[in-house]
């Protein structure tokens, strides 16, 4: 019976009259909300909802249910305790036998853990697996915005691509999970040394690329690359307690200035200085303008 299936379902379930108030609802509803049913019934459940949600999105399920009886689509749902969650939710008018207003059938169900999976996947296609830092993909979303950000307002951005020199003794000596706990920890030098407004992102290897923002000119990045080169060559701890490695890295540095050009562009320009400057002997870096 529908009572039995109301009791029963693992779907929360609310019923309310036409303006919103609450006459009854289900033990999954108590239970993905930590409100007992009276509760539930003297909560104004139509505040709650409005408080949680866009008035966008509210407009088009009351305009949906008005006109066709009915309407999905997830909300964001208010526990007890105040915490927000998101529920995927399935609206339906209800006709009241002897009544001109109709009941209104609420049911939906606690997606988080699908949002949570959603967004660590988003998370694993825009950065590095190993160190966090964001990956290629990213990087290009970021240099993007970063040259819109120049032609709208002048200035100069710096397109560091660095090499740590050196790196594949490391591997050699340490294996590869040495490598990889020497590369976490390079990520962590370099991005403590940038500004606030800079960000780094790992290629692959032992490649990383810098973006060094709001420059006004060339001599503004001496500073940062300093430090950068700096921490770099900072002796690193692996094996064996007092051991020590260190590396240098090669540098490319391009300067973009508002003109003609593409993210891909100034990579490949980036790149292309980098190995001159590891054909050059490494531990250098060389810079221009486009």
């Amino acid at each position: 019976s529908a009572a039995v299936v109301f009791e029963t379902s693992p779907q929360a379930i609310i019923i309310t009259n036409g303006k919103g108030a609450a006459l009854d609802v289900n033990p999954a509803y108590c239970s993905a909300t930590g409100f007992s049913r009276q509760e539930a019934l003297k909560t104004d459940l139509t505040k709650m909802v409005s408080r949680t949600n866009s008035a966008e999105i509210l407009e088009e399920l009351y305009r949906s249910v008005a006109k066709t009886g009915r309407w999905s689509g997830t909300l964001w749902t208010q526990h007890k305790s105040g915490e927000i969650f998101p529920a995927y939710v399935h609206v339906n008018s209800l006709q009241v036998e002897g009544r001109e207003e109709p009941n209104i059938l609420t049911m939906f169900s606690d997606i988080s853990d699908i949002v949570r999976q959603q967004d660590e996947l988003a998370d694993l296609a825009y950065h590095d697996a190993l160190t966090k830092l964001p990956n290629r993909s990213l990087l290009a979303e970021k240099i993007a915005d970063a040259m819109a950000g120049v032609r709208r307002r002048g200035g100069m951005l710096g397109v560091a691509y660095l090499d740590l020199d050196n790196f594949k003794p490391v591997n050699d000596t340490f294996g590869h999970s040495g490598g990889d706990r020497f590369l976490v920890g390079m990520a962590s030098r370099i991005t403590e040394a940038l500004r606030e407004v800079d960000s780094v992102a790992r290629m692959g290897g032992d490649e990383f690329v810098c973006l060094l923002s709001d420059l006004e000119s060339v001599a503004d990045s001496d500073a940062v690359l300093a430090r950068l080169n700096e921490a770099i060559r900072l002796p690193v701890e692996l094996g064996t307690p007092g051991r020590t490695v260190s590396v240098t890295a090669s540098i490319g540095v391009v300067y973009y200035c508002g003109g003609e050009a593409d993210p891909d562009a100034l990579l490949r320009r980036a790149d292309h200085l980098m190995y001159e400057a590891k054909r050059a002997g490494g531990n250098r870096c060389i810079q221009e303008e486009m």
